[in-house]
């Protein structure tokens, strides 16, 4: 092949271009370091992320009368036992380390967002949650001496006020009210969200008022959904033999039932 050229004007750069594209040397682009669709580094895989589980949400609707509460999501479970961190600890009250292997945690009854149902009272406000009418122990601990067609409900023994609850109270949460923690952290009972709310909204004592999450601060007794609401070296178990819905901070290996203590809400005036 012949190649002839004129530079004329054209610069000498220019000249020297055709020559080489005429000799059939190809000139290419350097690739960018890590290969070619991108930047350096640069990831091109979709990005799939997102919080898993849709974190504690809303909570739903505000809950407005009768044994409710238990809407919102079937009862399920915990899952398969989990592996922590912190295994060989000793919580002051018990007599054994936590395992490396914790148990599973109990049946929680949860919504669709994975916030236990035993949280829902704080959806309900102040002015909603007279619906559960207060009432007096000085009338009468338990029954219509109280104010009350069930029980008066109170945070402690020596509490002068509660809310009135219905009389089959017990602790398996199966639909008829969620579970509510009352003589500072020592007890568990199921009741409707509205006596929680009022309860709270009052500032009765004893009543458990803390919003779930918990920050790791669940004493032997208290009310949790997962073994991170629990101080360090407890677990979330079964909240006794004929619990339901929900977990009690407890030691390792150790099964819980509802202390006799707890039942000065069946007190006869």
């Amino acid at each position: 092949m012949r190649c002839s050229f004129w530079f004329g004007s054209a610069s000498l750069l220019a000249g020297v271009l055709a020559f080489v594209g005429c000799m059939g040397v190809s000139v290419e682009e350097p690739l960018s370091e890590g290969g070619a669709g991108g930047e350096a580094g640069e990831n091109t895989e979709p990005d799939t992320g997102g919080l898993a589980g849709g974190g504690r949400g809303s909570g739903g609707a505000n809950v407005a009368g009768g044994r409710s509460g238990s809407s919102g999501g079937a009862p399920t479970t915990g899952g398969a036992p989990t592996t922590g961190g912190t295994s060989g600890i000793r919580h002051a009250a018990c007599e054994m380390e936590l395992p490396e292997s914790l148990p599973e945690l109990p049946t929680i009854r949860q919504n669709s967002t994975g916030r236990p149902l035993f949280d829902l009272w704080r959806d309900i406000s102040c002015s909603e949650a007279t619906e559960a009418e207060r009432c007096s122990e000085a009338n009468g601990a338990g029954g219509a001496a109280s104010g009350c067609l069930g029980l008066c409900f109170r945070g402690e023994p020596s509490a002068g006020d509660g809310v009135c609850s219905y009389g089959d109270i017990d602790v398996a949460c199966d639909g008829e009210g969620e579970v509510i923690g009352y003589h500072d952290g020592q007890c568990w009972m199921c009741s409707p969200p509205e006596v929680h709310a009022r309860a709270c909204c009052e500032g009765f004592s004893g009543f458990d008022c803390r919003a779930w999450p918990f920050p790791a601060d669940g004493k032997p007794g208290m009310v949790c959904a997962r073994h991170e609401d629990c101080e360090a070296g407890l677990v979330c178990g079964p909240g006794g033999t004929n619990a339901a819905g929900y977990g009690i901070c407890q030691c390792p290996s150790v099964n819980v039932e509802l202390p006799d203590f707890c039942d000065f809400l069946w007190d006869e005036p």
